[in-house]
Parts: structure tokens; C-alpha cells; sequence
């Protein structure tokens, strides 16, 4: 039975996307079995961010299968589907993603997506992995927000480091408790500030957090149609040895003047 690990936010632009597929990318570096799930129909990224996409195998052409019987392993791509280099990128994991030039909820036709989604996050259980990253949409509703959330071991709330970012999640954060929905939840504030950690700690009332500091080499990264970045792959890593994935071990490489200079400043 897989590990079902999500990533939301409370605003676009936080940065969950990618934090969500460096940490899928980073776990299969570990030689775990990996699925990484794009259920964001509403803004979704990885086609453009990794320049793959399949026309068949995808999360919306299983969404509109409906709730009729259907094999879900016949919509995720693996790396017989990926062309070497992609696959490489990867490092083997599995995708069932959002196809480039769709994902809009206007092109989902299903009749009870209440049912869908439940017999969906049953089935993830029921798949040969060791690890289902998910990426979730911004946006809170009762089809790929709520159950995905509450079905999942564990929800990483990524929140970037501003006031408006921060109010948004304790705002929500309260309105959630208020209506009982509850769940394993670690947080991150990206594009974090050590200047005003004072202040975040303020605004989520001493709530413990992983910060993860802005990257100015990440725009380089997303050019080349990368994952991450060394900076986010190291962060990353230590979210995975808090939440207790196996065999997390990093090796600095070593780092130009510049880069030193820079985390030195930070």
C-alpha cells in the first residue's frame, strides 16, 4: 500500500507545483516506486514545465472515463512512454498528469464527481507503489480538493513567505477546523525571508514550519526544463527525512564562488 503524500496551497504562485515534483523527482532518486499525480485541472503545469505530455494517457481522459469500470494503470505513463531523456529527468517515476493545451474543469464530464473520487483515492491504495505524490489545485471544492486531502497520509501546505500568503492560510486554516476537516499537515513557507521569520511565526501562531529561501538560480532551472534546483533538492531532502522517507542521503556538490557568496548573504 503506497504512501499518499499531497501538496496544496492557499494562493497561485506559492510554489506547491514545484515543490510538489522536486519532491516526487527527489524520492525517486531514492529508488522508491513513484506515481506522481497532477489533479490540478484548473491550473496545471507539468507540460509545460518539463515539455512532456501524452494525448491518451492522462488524469483528464480517466477523469471523463466516469465512474464505469475502468483500469487505472491504463492512464499513467511510465517510462516506456518517455523518450530517454525524459525519462532520465524523472529518474523513473511515474506520471499521471494533465496533457499540455487541456485542463480546464469546463472538459471534465462526469456525472457524480463525488463517486469518482472516492473510487479514485481506494484504487491509489490499491496500486505497486511506494510512494503517490499529488499535486492539488488552489482551489478548495468537494472533487479534487477535499477528498484528496482528507484521503491522504500526509498534506504539505506550501505558503509563501507574505503577509497576504500567511493571513490567506490561517484564515483558512481556521475555517477548516471550524467545519472538522482535519488532517496530517506540514507546512512550508517558500521563498522564505529570515529577516521577517519573527513575523511569520506571528502570523501562524508559533505553528513549526520548513522554510525553504528564495532561489535566484531556479529561473536558470526552469529554462532548461529542469526539476527544482540544488537549493530546492536540498530543502527537499529534508522534508523527506522529516516525514520519514527512507534512504534520504545528500552529497554536497561542490559550489562556484558565486553560489557560496550568495548563501553566505543569506
Amino acid at each position: 500500500m503506497p504512501t499518499i503524500i499531497s501538496f496544496r496551497s492557499v494562493s497561485r504562485g506559492a510554489g506547491a507545483s514545484t515543490l510538489a515534483t522536486t519532491f516526487a523527482k527527489e524520492t525517486a532518486k531514492l529508488k522508491a516506486k513513484v506515481l506522481f499525480i497532477e489533479a490540478n485541472l484548473v491550473s496545471p503545469s507539468l507540460a509545460t514545465n518539463t515539455g512532456f505530455t501524452h494525448p491518451t494517457k492522462n488524469f483528464l481522459n480517466l477523469v471523463n472515463q466516469g465512474s464505469n469500470s475502468y483500469k487505472i494503470t491504463n492512464y499513467i505513463v511510465t517510462k516506456e512512454d518517455m523518450d530517454k531523456k525524459t525519462s532520465n529527468q524523472l529518474w523513473g517515476m511515474d506520471l499521471l498528469s494533465v496533457p499540455k493545451s487541456q485542463g480546464k474543469y469546463d472538459q471534465v464530464k462526469l456525472e457524480d464527481p463525488s463517486s469518482w473520487i472516492e473510487k479514485f483515492m481506494s484504487t491509489l491504495k490499491e496500486l505497486a507503489y511506494d510512494y503517490v505524490v499529488i499535486d492539488i489545485p488552489t482551489e478548495l471544492d468537494e472533487f479534487t480538493s477535499y477528498p484528496i486531502i482528507t484521503g491522504s497520509d500526509q498534506v504539505i501546505s506550501v505558503v509563501e513567505g507574505k503577509p497576504k500568503s500567511l493571513m490567506e492560510f490561517r484564515n483558512e486554516k481556521m475555517w477548516l477546523l471550524e467545519n472538522n476537516l482535519s488532517f496530517e499537515e506540514t507546512l512550508v513557507i517558500n521563498k522564505h525571508e529570515k529577516d521577517y521569520q519573527g513575523d511569520i511565526a506571528e502570523f501562524i501562531n508559533e505553528m513549526p514550519y520548513l522554510p525553504i529561501p528564495y532561489d535566484p538560480f531556479r529561473v536558470r532551472e526552469e529554462w532548461l526544463l529542469k526539476i527544482g534546483s540544488d537549493l530546492i533538492d536540498l530543502k527537499i531532502q529534508s522534508l523527506q527525512a522529516s516525514l520519514g522517507v527512507q534512504g534520504v542521503g545528500y552529497v554536497e556538490k561542490p559550489k562556484s564562488p558565486i553560489r557560496n557568496l550568495l548563501s553566505f548573504v543569506r
